[in-house]
């Protein structure tokens, strides 16, 4: 999850923040943003894509060290 999620908290700019930090077998996101509506913006955004993670890895869709320039067609 972390490393999925890294490239997303490292966007600088867009009017929030993020920041990930593991702490034992929790992964703690703090958001933050400079109006209400940008942090539920970014809240929604960050749930659906855990969401996704989730669904992902529930799906057993995951290799370890999988190519992805290599076709799977």
């Amino acid at each position: 999850m972390f490393s999925a999620l890294k490239p997303e908290c490292e966007e600088k700019g867009r009017g929030f923040s993020a920041e990930m930090v593991i702490d034992g077998e929790k992964l703690i996101i703090k958001l933050s943003a400079k109006s209400l509506s940008r942090l539920r913006a970014v809240t929604n955004s960050y749930l659906r894509w855990i969401k996704s993670i989730f669904e992902i890895v529930e799906s057993g869709e995951v290799y370890a060290n999988a190519d992805p320039t290599r076709s799977t067609a």
